[in-house]
């Protein structure tokens, strides 16, 4: 089996938004902070030492203000390491769009980068909780869509869900089906105080979130590849060892890992206290970081946490306890209680009820 590993690049702090609940510009103290175009090259080697595959997401801030050279650097670099050790390498950027220029979509599709987009929906959402420091139209993202069309790329976009728009699941959901878009992603908001952030969603309105997407989703009457984190946890449900989502598969510590423009290995993208620093990549391997003590006693946290609340629950094994990131920055440990663990449970235990009705009107079976 091949040994994967999905690396996050924080590429810069710097960003042509200001979105309420990023924690970027806070954890940086104001500061603005670039990845040296110089560094790609050792970043590539260390990040691709021990692993068959390596999958880099390029994040920011916003992560076209990086730059041409940039990436051109980063192309270089993966194909000179692959020339020597075979590793395989693919890349992923997720933007806002707003810079996004036919130039650019050329640039990508040429060297296959798969591209997200960052919006909010319904579009006066985005307005509110990601508002450009100058003011932004509400309707840009049909100008993204259609770019990417002309460009023959797949539209997919990464949605945050706050209090403002998790009881707007048919809204989001239409809206994105009359945009074309291929895929999205509900990600739930982390509420840090590194940020000014909305409220966050209880459990309660999750739930429906959900449960409102899921039943869309079954109609199948849409264009969409892939809804989450809907597609994964249907899959969990009928059998599929490998959770797609880092949330629901704990990949953190074991198949992803976040680097900082400064190259401070975290276990994920607003850890960037000291405590949680695993190692400098310009210096470490990351193979290497992985198994050293500090990882080791992150990964016993999350254990002894599972081990202590999980044990019993009917869907631990797919589940695994929840974010803990989210977890961290809602009980101000490692090892705290996912905040929606109440809300898993419920919609684990609706979409399972659903698929039995499905499969027993369409005489399939099943094992539920």
């Amino acid at each position: 089996m091949k040994k994967k590993m999905i690396v996050i690049v924080q590429t810069g702090s710097d960003c042509n938004l200001d979105c309420d609940y990023c924690y970027i510009k806070a954890s940086t103290g104001g500061l603005k902070y670039k990845m040296p175009i110089e560094k790609i090259n050792q970043l590539v080697k260390n990040c691709s030492f021990g692993f068959d595959e390596v999958k880099f997401c390029w994040h920011g801030g916003e992560p076209i203000l990086a730059g041409f050279d940039f990436y051109k650097e980063v192309i270089r670099s993966q194909k000179e390491i692959n020339k020597i050790s075979k590793v395989e390498f693919r890349n992923v950027i997720q933007t806002n769009g707003l810079l996004l220029t036919d130039q650019w979509l050329d640039f990508f599709k040429e060297n296959k980068f798969s591209v997200g987009i960052s919006f909010d929906a319904p579009p006066e959402i985005n307005r509110l909780q990601r508002a450009n420091k100058e003011g932004i139209s509400e309707v840009y993202i049909t100008d993204i869509a259609n770019k990417l069309k002309q460009h023959k790329m797949p539209l997919n976009v990464l949605c945050v869900v706050s209090k403002l728009n998790v009881l707007k699941g048919k809204e989001i959901f239409d809206f994105f089906n009359d945009l074309g878009v291929n895929s999205y992603s509900l990600l739930l908001m982390m509420k840090t105080p590194l940020a000014n952030c909305p409220e966050a969603p209880t459990n309660e309105d999750l739930s429906e979130l959900y449960k409102t997407t899921f039943e869309l989703w079954l109609k199948r009457k849409h264009g969409f590849r892939v809804v989450e984190p809907i597609e994964t946890m249907v899959r969990s449900l009928l059998g599929e060892k490998m959770p797609r989502l880092c949330s629901f598969g704990n990949h953190c510590l074991e198949r992803m890992i976040t680097i900082t423009p400064n190259g401070n290995i975290i276990p994920c993208g607003s850890f960037v206290s000291p405590e949680f620093i695993l190692g400098d990549i310009y210096k470490n391997k990351l193979f290497g970081a992985l198994f050293s003590q500090s990882c080791d006693k992150f990964r016993n946290q999350r254990a002894t946490y599972i081990q202590k609340s999980c044990n019993g629950c009917e869907f631990i094994s797919i589940c695994r306890g929840g974010c803990r990131e989210v977890a961290y920055w809602h009980t101000g440990e490692y090892s705290g209680k996912y905040p929606y663990c109440e809300s898993r449970k419920e919609t684990f235990s609706y979409i399972r009820n659903r698929l039995k009705e499905v499969m027993e009107k369409s005489k399939l079976g099943t094992s539920f």
